[in-house]
């Protein structure tokens, strides 16, 4: 072999070592993403199930409480009707027609922020 074609060998296979070296680095660097994207996934989920549930808690105990108003309201308007009570009649009804137009979701987006950055503290009793 001649001087000149061993030297070119030597270049295309140090060409090809470097390249094989390269995509090892390569593979190793991915490999570290995928494992880095899988564990902000698995982060991701843990906190929409954790907020799932406190969501259906504050909607369980929210949906509670408008039963119970609504309850004492229907109570005051059987009240108000049986004592021909023109004026309660009327404030019963408003007070009813609002709850009821009032949504129980309206605050939830800023609960929703507040517990996401942990500003928010939730008493359970």
């Amino acid at each position: 072999m001649k001087k000149g074609n061993a030297a070119i060998a030597l270049q295309s296979l140090n060409k090809i070592a470097d390249s094989y070296f390269d995509y090892k680095k390569v593979k190793e660097v991915e490999i570290t993403n995928r494992m880095e994207i899988k564990a902000k996934r698995d982060v991701a989920i843990e906190a929409i199930r954790s907020n799932r549930e406190v969501m259906l808690y504050a909607l369980e105990e929210t949906f509670k409480e408008r039963g119970k108003t609504l309850d004492q309201m229907f109570q005051g308007l059987d009240r108000a009707i049986e004592e021909d009570n023109i004026e309660y009649i009327d404030r019963f009804l408003s007070g009813i027609v609002t709850t009821i137009q009032t949504s129980p979701f309206r605050g939830f987006g800023e609960f929703q922020k507040s517990v996401g950055t942990g500003e928010h503290v939730l008493k359970l009793d």
